[in-house]
């Protein structure tokens, strides 16, 4: 419970902080610095909070601030801090490959889409060539069939026309 209560206090603050400010800082040397010294700030802060919340849930008796600085509280305290930048590391990594594989997907499907515009310009390509070949080869067979039997070739010719 104490661990829940100092976790997600901390790691609300600090991916808040993330996801209002941290892109402002996007391609600069700055961007882990602020993080990190965000992160200072609320580690601290998260664990206070989060004991006292701890305690208020389980019915125990928080420690007063005076009290609250004891060696093993301090490593507690670094332990929250780590946890919180391992955290935000992780997340920063899942979306940086969301980021990748969605910039992928677009970009296949790009590739895609220009290769089916491709195959369609060959299509209607071979289309124009075969169009004119088929029409010439039809008015040949109606030319010879005019010269044989003139009454079949008339009505060739008037379903053509039609």
């Amino acid at each position: 419970v104490y661990s829940l209560c100092i976790g997600v206090s901390g790691f609300a603050v600090v991916d808040a902080v993330r996801l209002r400010w941290y892109s402002a800082l996007a391609g600069t040397r700055l961007r882990w610095p602020v993080l990190v010294g965000v992160t200072l700030v609320v580690a601290p802060v998260a664990h206070f909070c989060g004991i006292h919340a701890g305690a208020v849930v389980l019915g125990h008796r928080p420690p007063p601030l005076a009290d609250y600085l004891t060696t093993g509280r301090v490593s507690m305290i670094v332990f929250t801090f780590m946890g919180l930048v391992v955290m935000t590391l992780l997340v920063e990594h899942r979306e940086r490959l969301a980021r990748v594989k969605r910039e992928h997907n677009e970009a296949r499907l790009r590739a895609e889409t220009i290769e089916r515009q491709a195959l369609q310009a060959r299509l209607r390509l071979l289309q124009a060539q075969i169009e004119p070949h088929m029409l010439f080869n039809t008015l040949a067979n109606l030319q010879g069939l005019i010269a044989l039997d003139p009454g079949r070739g008339n009505t060739m010719l008037d379903q053509l026309i039609q």
